[in-house]
C-alpha cells in the first residue's frame, strides 16, 4: 500500500489513516471544526456521541500505550513522584472495562496483556 502524502498518514489497523482522522475526537480538534463552521462548541454529550458510540473500534496497542505514556506524565501521585505501576495497571483495568461497556465492542485480551507489562 503506498500513500501519496505519507507525512500525513499513518498504518492503522493495516490501512492508512489520515492524523486528522485519528484526531476528530480531540476536544481542541473539534472545538476547531465546529467553529469553521459556524456552530457552537460541542458539549461532552456530542463528544461522546462521535467519539464513544456503540460500535466504535477498539483503539491499537499503540494508542493505548500512549494513553499509558499521557496517565503517567499527567498524574499526580499521592505517594511516590511517579504512579506505581499497580495505580497504572488499575487505570487501564477501568479504562479496558468502561470502554467495553460504553461501546459494547470488547477489547483483545492479549492486547490487554500488553500494557499489564
Amino acid at each position: 500500500m503506498s500513500c501519496e502524502r505519507p507525512k500525513l498518514c499513518a498504518l492503522r489497523y493495516g490501512r492508512h489513516v489520515s492524523y486528522a482522522d485519528m484526531l476528530r475526537c480531540h476536544p481542541a480538534v473539534m472545538k476547531l471544526e465546529h467553529a469553521s463552521r459556524g456552530l457552537p462548541p460541542p458539549d461532552e454529550d456530542m463528544a461522546r456521541a462521535k467519539c464513544l458510540r456503540k460500535g466504535v473500534e477498539t483503539p491499537d496497542l499503540a494508542t493505548v500505550k500512549d494513553l499509558v505514556r499521557f496517565y503517567i506524565a499527567t498524574s499526580k501521585p499521592q505517594i511516590d513522584v511517579k504512579p506505581t505501576v499497580d495505580s497504572i495497571n488499575t487505570v487501564m483495568e477501568w479504562f479496558f472495562a468502561g470502554f467495553t461497556r460504553v461501546t459494547g465492542t470488547e477489547t483483545d485480551e492479549e492486547e490487554r496483556s500488553e500494557v499489564y507489562n
